[in-house]
């Protein structure tokens, strides 16, 4: 069962490791094994994985590469639950882009764009967000995000 928001499970303590990503960081002990990577689509539960592979086409084409901390779906803001199977396809659609485009650069861009979400404002998912338009990126980026520029990605940060 997936944690929702407001879930009744959640502690106080839970609840400020959640706030600030803390709970995240056990996985940095998995990186350090290399059972997973900095960045890279996030893992999910065995049995949602065997549930999504058969109802969305490639979901297992995301499972190439090493799960990842972070990832181009996390950025683009697909993280968190996913309720509805249409939910996980966008989130599916963001790790194939990011599985089939791999580069160097783009793991930098993704730790930047984490990073820089993370730090600029922890509480930004209870907050409202904008979309900032990043332009001239070193590498190209989806086009349904930006259509009319080359090299561009979306960031959602809190509006100020």
């Amino acid at each position: 069962m997936q944690a929702k928001e407001n879930d009744a499970r959640i502690t106080r303590v839970g609840a400020i490791l959640r706030r600030y990503s803390l709970d995240e960081l056990p996985q940095l002990l998995n990186v350090l094994m290399g059972e997973m990577s900095l960045v890279g689509p996030r893992p999910h539960a065995l049995a949602h994985d065997n549930e999504y592979a058969r109802i969305i086409e490639d979901y297992s084409v995301r499972q190439r590469v090493l799960p990842g901390m972070t990832g181009w779906a996390q950025v683009n803001s697909c993280r968190g639950e996913t309720a509805t199977p249409d939910k996980m396809r966008e989130r599916v659609e963001h790790d194939l882009y990011y599985v089939e485009n791999w580069s160097p650069l783009f793991d930098l861009k993704i730790l930047a764009m984490t990073a820089f979400a993370v730090f600029r404002n922890p509480w930004a998912r209870r907050q409202r967000s904008c979309l900032i338009i990043v332009e001239n990126l070193p590498v190209p980026f989806d086009r349904r995000v930006c259509p009319k520029q080359p090299r561009c990605a979306r960031l959602d940060i809190a509006c100020p």
